[in-house]
C-alpha cells in the first residue's frame, strides 16, 4: 500500500507490525507533554488576548496574585491581615505628619472672618474686638504728654484704691429722683447722745466704778433733793437735805421771833423760821466755828 492506494479498512491485521520509524509530528500527545496553545474561538479552543488567558470562573485560586478582581466568587477574608493597612475608625487617635500640620495651620489662618460667627469662639472674639489696626492706637509709653502729669498727680494711691470699688455700672445705682435725704437734725441729736457713751459700755448688772466727778455729782444731787417734791432746788427757803443740815452745822440767829439759818459762808441767809419763846432766857444764837 502506498500513497496511490486508496484508503481501505483492514479488519484482518495478521502479518502487520509497528516499527520505530514513525513520524513524531503525527504522534498523539501524552500526559505531561509540553503543548503549544494556539488562539482560537472554535470548539475546544482557548481565546487569548496578547498572551493573557481569560478565565470565566475559577474556584481554585491557589498561587494567584490578583490586582483587580471583579468576580470575587469563592474568595474569603481571613484574620491574617496587615494591621498597618487597616483603615482608621471614627474617634481613633491620629498622628499628623509635619506637612499635614503645616497644611492644617494654613487652612485655619486663611479662614475668612465673615465665616467666624460662632458665639463664644476665639475666632468670633477676635472679629468683634480686634476692630482697628494696632498702629492707630496710642503710642504712649509712660512719658509726659499733655495732661498726663496732672492726671497722675491727682491719682493718689488712696484714690487708686477707691477705683477698685467701681465694680458695677453707675446706671445700676439708685437714681437721684428715688433718693430720700436723711433727717440730719435728728441724726446730729442722736450722735450727741451716743458720743457720751464709753467705747465699751457696761452691761446690765455689771459693777461700776464712779469717777471722782461722778461721785461729787451724785452727792450734790442728793443735797439738792427737795424733801417734798423730790426735785432739785437751789433757792432760799428750800426744803432740801442741804437746808436741813445747815441748821446743825452753819450759823443761825434769833432776833425777836425770827430764826435765821445761814449758808456755808455764815452770812448768806439759807432760810428763816418763826420762833415762839417760852422763857426770856432762851438761846438767841449759835455760831459754829
Amino acid at each position: 500500500m502506498n500513497g496511490a492506494t486508496p484508503a481501505v479498512t483492514v479488519s484482518d491485521k495478521t502479518g502487520f507490525a509497528l516499527t520505530a520509524a514513525y513520524d513524531p509530528a503525527k504522534t498523539a500527545s501524552q500526559a505531561g507533554d509540553v503543548m503549544k496553545v494556539s488562539s482560537g474561538t472554535g470548539a475546544n479552543q482557548i481565546s487569548l488576548s496578547s498572551g493573557t488567558v481569560t478565565v470565566g470562573t475559577n474556584n481554585d485560586k491557589t498561587g494567584y496574585t490578583a490586582s483587580t478582581v471583579s468576580d470575587k466568587t469563592g474568595y474569603a477574608l481571613t484574620a491574617a491581615y496587615d494591621p498597618a493597612k487597616t483603615a482608621a475608625q471614627a474617634g481613633d487617635a491620629m498622628a499628623l505628619t509635619s506637612g499635614e500640620r503645616t497644611t492644617l495651620t494654613g487652612v485655619i489662618w486663611a479662614a475668612l472672618t465673615s465665616a467666624l460667627t460662632t458665639v463664644g469662639s476665639v475666632g468670633k472674639l477676635l472679629v468683634d474686638n480686634i476692630d482697628a489696626a494696632i498702629s492707630t492706637r496710642s503710642t504712649y509709653a509712660g512719658g509726659d504728654t499733655s495732661g498726663t502729669t496732672t492726671l497722675l498727680s491727682r491719682l493718689t494711691s488712696t484714690r487708686a484704691g477707691l477705683l477698685d470699688h467701681l465694680d458695677a455700672d453707675v446706671s445700676s445705682r439708685l437714681a437721684t429722683s428715688s433718693y430720700t435725704a436723711p433727717d440730719n437734725t435728728d441724726i446730729t441729736a442722736i450722735k450727741a447722745k451716743t458720743d457720751n457713751l464709753p467705747a465699751t459700755p457696761a452691761a446690765t448688772g455689771d459693777a461700776m466704778t464712779l469717777t471722782a466727778g461722778e461721785r461729787t455729782a451724785v452727792a450734790d444731787a442728793l443735797l439738792s433733793r427737795d424733801l417734798g417734791s423730790g426735785s432739785n432746788s437751789v433757792v432760799t427757803q428750800e426744803r432740801t437735805v442741804r437746808s436741813a443740815l445747815r441748821w446743825l452745822r452753819n450759823k443761825w440767829t434769833i432776833s425777836g421771833s425770827t430764826l435765821t439759818v445761814t449758808c456755808e459762808d455764815d452770812s448768806t441767809t439759807s432760810h428763816t423760821a418763826t420762833v415762839t419763846r417760852a422763857s426770856a432766857d432762851a438761846v438767841s444764837s449759835i455760831d459754829p466755828t
